[in-house]
Protein backbone atom coordinates (compact mmCIF):
# COMPACT_ATOMS: atom_id res chain seq x y z
CA UNK A 1 0.00 0.00 0.00
CA UNK A 2 1.50 3.29 -0.96
CA UNK A 3 1.55 6.23 2.01
CA UNK A 4 1.64 9.86 1.69
CA UNK A 5 2.56 11.83 4.12
CA UNK A 6 0.08 14.56 4.78
CA UNK A 7 -1.28 17.45 7.59
CA UNK A 8 -4.52 17.74 8.62
CA UNK A 9 -5.84 20.10 11.20
CA UNK A 10 -8.11 20.13 14.06
CA UNK A 11 -6.76 18.28 18.01
CA UNK A 12 -9.56 19.88 19.79
CA UNK A 13 -6.52 21.56 22.18
CA UNK A 14 -6.94 23.69 18.89
CA UNK A 15 -10.12 24.98 19.72
CA UNK A 16 -11.45 23.95 15.93
CA UNK A 17 -12.43 20.25 16.62
CA UNK A 18 -16.29 20.16 17.85
CA UNK A 19 -17.16 17.15 20.01
CA UNK A 20 -20.30 15.55 19.19
CA UNK A 21 -22.00 13.95 21.58
CA UNK A 22 -25.06 10.96 20.97
CA UNK A 23 -28.20 12.58 20.67
CA UNK A 24 -27.06 16.01 19.87
CA UNK A 25 -26.21 18.52 16.54
CA UNK A 26 -23.48 20.97 16.30
CA UNK A 27 -22.07 23.66 14.06
CA UNK A 28 -18.91 22.44 12.54
CA UNK A 29 -15.87 24.36 12.78
CA UNK A 30 -13.71 25.29 10.63
CA UNK A 31 -9.84 24.56 10.10
CA UNK A 32 -6.56 25.21 7.69
CA UNK A 33 -3.32 24.35 7.61
CA UNK A 34 -2.20 27.88 8.59
CA UNK A 35 -4.08 28.03 12.08
CA UNK A 36 -3.54 23.97 13.06
CA UNK A 37 -0.31 22.38 11.59
CA UNK A 38 0.21 20.12 14.43
CA UNK A 39 -1.49 17.57 13.14
CA UNK A 40 -0.11 15.83 11.18
CA UNK A 41 0.02 12.13 9.80
CA UNK A 42 0.13 9.32 6.89
CA UNK A 43 -2.70 8.63 4.69
CA UNK A 44 -3.18 4.95 5.47
CA UNK A 45 -6.24 4.06 3.21
CA UNK A 46 -7.71 6.21 0.95
CA UNK A 47 -10.81 5.06 -1.84
CA UNK A 48 -12.88 6.82 -4.41
CA UNK A 49 -16.38 5.38 -4.40
CA UNK A 50 -18.27 6.36 -7.66
CA UNK A 51 -22.36 6.95 -7.13
CA UNK A 52 -25.17 7.73 -9.14
CA UNK A 53 -28.77 8.99 -7.84
CA UNK A 54 -32.24 8.58 -9.70
CA UNK A 55 -34.77 10.31 -9.56
CA UNK A 56 -38.94 9.39 -8.96
CA UNK A 57 -38.67 7.75 -12.37
CA UNK A 58 -35.20 5.62 -11.94
CA UNK A 59 -33.47 8.08 -14.36
CA UNK A 60 -30.16 8.84 -13.35
CA UNK A 61 -30.33 12.70 -12.23
CA UNK A 62 -26.66 13.29 -10.37
CA UNK A 63 -23.54 11.04 -10.58
CA UNK A 64 -20.23 11.81 -8.19
CA UNK A 65 -17.58 10.03 -6.28
CA UNK A 66 -17.18 9.38 -2.49
CA UNK A 67 -13.89 9.69 -1.43
CA UNK A 68 -13.05 7.83 1.94
CA UNK A 69 -9.78 8.28 3.84
CA UNK A 70 -8.03 7.38 7.29
CA UNK A 71 -4.84 9.38 8.65
CA UNK A 72 -3.01 8.32 11.19
CA UNK A 73 -2.44 11.49 13.70
CA UNK A 74 1.76 11.59 14.10
CA UNK A 75 0.63 13.03 17.46
CA UNK A 76 -1.91 10.72 18.88
CA UNK A 77 -1.33 7.52 16.92
CA UNK A 78 -5.36 7.44 16.68
CA UNK A 79 -7.05 7.72 13.59
CA UNK A 80 -9.19 10.77 11.93
CA UNK A 81 -12.18 9.52 9.39
CA UNK A 82 -12.48 12.02 6.57
CA UNK A 83 -14.98 12.31 3.61
CA UNK A 84 -15.59 14.23 0.57
CA UNK A 85 -18.56 14.46 -2.42
CA UNK A 86 -16.28 14.88 -5.51
CA UNK A 87 -16.77 15.01 -9.57
CA UNK A 88 -20.32 15.99 -9.39
CA UNK A 89 -22.55 16.18 -12.46
CA UNK A 90 -26.03 15.70 -14.15
CA UNK A 91 -26.52 13.90 -17.36
CA UNK A 92 -27.90 15.75 -20.38
CA UNK A 93 -31.66 16.93 -19.35
CA UNK A 94 -31.14 16.22 -15.80
CA UNK A 95 -30.28 18.01 -12.79
CA UNK A 96 -30.47 17.44 -8.72
CA UNK A 97 -28.28 18.79 -5.68
CA UNK A 98 -26.83 17.37 -2.41
CA UNK A 99 -27.94 18.39 0.44
CA UNK A 100 -26.56 15.94 3.47
CA UNK A 101 -24.48 12.84 3.73
CA UNK A 102 -24.66 10.44 6.68
CA UNK A 103 -21.77 8.48 8.23
CA UNK A 104 -22.47 5.27 9.69
CA UNK A 105 -19.97 3.03 11.90
CA UNK A 106 -19.23 5.48 14.70
CA UNK A 107 -21.42 4.10 17.58
CA UNK A 108 -18.29 2.37 19.46
CA UNK A 109 -15.25 5.74 19.87
CA UNK A 110 -15.90 9.40 20.25
CA UNK A 111 -16.23 11.83 17.65
CA UNK A 112 -14.60 14.91 17.54
CA UNK A 113 -15.81 17.03 13.94
CA UNK A 114 -14.85 20.01 11.48
CA UNK A 115 -14.31 21.11 7.73
CA UNK A 116 -11.01 21.90 6.72
CA UNK A 117 -11.56 24.84 4.16
CA UNK A 118 -8.07 25.23 2.57
CA UNK A 119 -8.30 21.62 0.88
CA UNK A 120 -9.63 21.57 -2.94
CA UNK A 121 -13.79 22.26 -2.30
CA UNK A 122 -16.61 24.74 -3.14
CA UNK A 123 -18.85 23.90 -0.26
CA UNK A 124 -18.23 23.28 3.62
CA UNK A 125 -20.29 20.58 5.71
CA UNK A 126 -21.84 23.00 8.15
CA UNK A 127 -23.49 20.97 10.79
CA UNK A 128 -23.45 17.84 11.64
CA UNK A 129 -25.96 15.50 13.76
CA UNK A 130 -25.37 12.35 15.71
CA UNK A 131 -28.14 10.16 16.14
CA UNK A 132 -28.46 8.99 20.19
CA UNK A 133 -27.53 5.26 19.66
CA UNK A 134 -24.09 7.38 17.90
CA UNK A 135 -23.25 5.41 15.18
CA UNK A 136 -24.53 7.72 12.26
CA UNK A 137 -22.90 11.18 11.13
CA UNK A 138 -25.64 13.28 9.43
CA UNK A 139 -23.42 16.25 7.70
CA UNK A 140 -25.57 18.79 6.36
CA UNK A 141 -24.27 21.28 3.30
CA UNK A 142 -23.77 24.86 3.66
CA UNK A 143 -26.79 26.69 1.97
CA UNK A 144 -28.23 23.56 2.06
CA UNK A 145 -27.11 21.88 -1.23
CA UNK A 146 -24.12 21.23 -3.15
CA UNK A 147 -25.06 22.33 -7.13
CA UNK A 148 -22.71 19.85 -10.14
CA UNK A 149 -20.15 20.45 -10.18
CA UNK A 150 -19.57 21.86 -6.71
CA UNK A 151 -17.43 19.23 -4.74
CA UNK A 152 -17.63 19.40 -0.36
CA UNK A 153 -14.45 20.38 1.57
CA UNK A 154 -13.00 17.38 3.04
CA UNK A 155 -15.02 16.95 6.50
CA UNK A 156 -13.20 15.18 9.30
CA UNK A 157 -13.78 12.83 12.19
CA UNK A 158 -11.01 12.99 14.92
CA UNK A 159 -11.28 9.44 17.19
CA UNK A 160 -9.71 7.78 19.48
CA UNK A 161 -9.70 4.23 17.58
CA UNK A 162 -6.66 2.86 16.33
CA UNK A 163 -7.58 0.50 13.80
CA UNK A 164 -10.35 1.11 11.00
CA UNK A 165 -12.30 -1.74 8.87
CA UNK A 166 -14.26 -1.16 5.58
CA UNK A 167 -17.77 -2.69 6.92
CA UNK A 168 -18.76 1.37 7.03
CA UNK A 169 -21.34 3.37 5.08
CA UNK A 170 -22.41 6.30 3.77
CA UNK A 171 -26.03 7.47 2.39
CA UNK A 172 -25.63 10.48 0.24
CA UNK A 173 -28.67 12.43 0.05
CA UNK A 174 -30.29 14.70 -3.16
CA UNK A 175 -33.20 16.28 -4.66
CA UNK A 176 -34.64 18.09 -8.24
CA UNK A 177 -37.31 20.10 -6.18
CA UNK A 178 -37.05 22.50 -3.56
CA UNK A 179 -40.37 21.31 -0.82
CA UNK A 180 -40.40 18.05 -3.29
CA UNK A 181 -39.13 14.35 -2.63
CA UNK A 182 -35.76 13.01 -1.69
CA UNK A 183 -33.59 10.92 -3.10
CA UNK A 184 -30.65 8.81 -2.19
CA UNK A 185 -28.03 6.14 -2.55
CA UNK A 186 -26.01 4.11 0.40
CA UNK A 187 -22.72 3.36 -0.15
CA UNK A 188 -21.02 0.28 1.37
CA UNK A 189 -17.17 -0.45 2.05
CA UNK A 190 -16.48 2.93 3.59
CA UNK A 191 -13.77 2.79 6.18
CA UNK A 192 -14.94 3.40 9.65
CA UNK A 193 -13.14 2.50 13.12
CA UNK A 194 -12.60 -0.40 14.71
CA UNK A 195 -14.29 -1.19 17.92
CA UNK A 196 -11.49 -0.18 20.47
CA UNK A 197 -10.66 -2.74 23.23
CA UNK A 198 -11.56 -2.50 26.78
CA UNK A 199 -8.97 -2.90 29.66
CA UNK A 200 -10.76 -4.46 32.47
CA UNK A 201 -9.24 -4.81 35.69
CA UNK A 202 -10.51 -7.18 38.16
CA UNK A 203 -10.42 -5.60 42.13
CA UNK A 204 -11.85 -5.89 45.34
CA UNK A 205 -14.45 -8.24 46.55
CA UNK A 206 -17.68 -6.62 48.39
CA UNK A 207 -20.14 -8.12 50.79
CA UNK A 208 -23.45 -6.07 50.08
CA UNK A 209 -26.79 -7.01 52.04
CA UNK A 210 -26.83 -11.23 51.24
CA UNK A 211 -24.12 -11.97 48.84
CA UNK A 212 -20.51 -11.20 47.65
CA UNK A 213 -19.70 -8.76 44.34
CA UNK A 214 -16.01 -8.36 42.45
CA UNK A 215 -15.20 -4.87 41.10
CA UNK A 216 -14.58 -4.35 38.05
CA UNK A 217 -12.26 -1.11 36.64
CA UNK A 218 -13.16 -0.67 32.65
CA UNK A 219 -11.01 1.80 30.72
CA UNK A 220 -11.19 2.87 26.83
CA UNK A 221 -14.89 3.01 26.57
CA UNK A 222 -16.57 5.91 24.58
CA UNK A 223 -18.52 8.40 25.85
CA UNK A 224 -22.34 7.09 26.39
CA UNK A 225 -22.14 3.51 25.46
CA UNK A 226 -23.57 0.88 27.90
CA UNK A 227 -21.34 -1.49 29.68
CA UNK A 228 -22.63 -5.06 30.97
CA UNK A 229 -21.26 -8.13 33.38
CA UNK A 230 -21.53 -11.33 32.36
CA UNK A 231 -20.39 -14.36 34.40
CA UNK A 232 -19.22 -17.94 33.11
CA UNK A 233 -18.41 -20.94 35.41
CA UNK A 234 -15.85 -22.52 32.27
CA UNK A 235 -15.23 -19.93 29.56
CA UNK A 236 -17.49 -22.11 27.24
CA UNK A 237 -18.84 -20.47 24.00
CA UNK A 238 -22.73 -20.97 25.54
CA UNK A 239 -22.48 -20.58 29.43
CA UNK A 240 -22.28 -16.90 29.56
CA UNK A 241 -24.91 -15.09 31.04
CA UNK A 242 -26.13 -11.57 32.06
CA UNK A 243 -26.06 -10.28 35.23
CA UNK A 244 -27.77 -7.36 35.09
CA UNK A 245 -28.69 -4.40 33.15
CA UNK A 246 -26.26 -1.99 31.75
CA UNK A 247 -24.55 0.91 32.84
CA UNK A 248 -23.54 4.43 31.43
CA UNK A 249 -19.72 5.58 30.97
CA UNK A 250 -17.61 8.81 30.56
CA UNK A 251 -15.25 9.09 28.44
CA UNK A 252 -11.68 9.17 29.31
CA UNK A 253 -12.74 8.18 33.21
CA UNK A 254 -12.31 4.94 34.45
CA UNK A 255 -15.90 3.20 35.02
CA UNK A 256 -16.58 0.71 37.65
CA UNK A 257 -19.34 -1.92 37.31
CA UNK A 258 -19.85 -4.91 39.66
CA UNK A 259 -19.91 -8.66 38.93
CA UNK A 260 -22.32 -11.24 41.72
CA UNK A 261 -20.42 -13.88 42.76
CA UNK A 262 -22.38 -17.10 42.10
CA UNK A 263 -22.71 -20.48 44.68
CA UNK A 264 -23.46 -22.39 42.78
CA UNK A 265 -20.04 -22.20 40.89
CA UNK A 266 -18.41 -23.17 43.62
CA UNK A 267 -15.57 -20.67 43.83
CA UNK A 268 -14.80 -21.12 39.91
CA UNK A 269 -15.96 -18.36 37.97
CA UNK A 270 -15.05 -15.90 35.04
CA UNK A 271 -16.44 -12.09 34.51
CA UNK A 272 -16.62 -10.47 31.06
CA UNK A 273 -17.59 -6.72 30.24
CA UNK A 274 -19.66 -6.17 27.23
CA UNK A 275 -19.72 -3.08 25.22
CA UNK A 276 -23.13 -2.09 23.71
CA UNK A 277 -24.83 0.72 22.30
CA UNK A 278 -27.34 2.83 23.63
CA UNK A 279 -30.52 2.23 22.63
CA UNK A 280 -32.41 5.19 19.89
Amino acid sequence: MKFALIAFLGLASGGLAVPVARGTSESLGESSLATNPELAGLIVADQLIPFEIKNGLGEVMLTGRYQSRVIRSDLTGQLIFVGQIRDTSNPDSQFGWVTNLAMEGFGFVDTDCLSRVDASGDKIASRVTRNAAGDRLNFTISTGFLEPPEETYPFLVITQAREFTSDGQVTIYASNDFGGPGYSITLSGVYAPQKPPLSVRLTDRLFFETKFYRTMEVRGAAQGVRLRVETSPDLAPGSWTSQSGSAATASGAMTLVYGEEEEAFGGKQFFRVVCELPQE
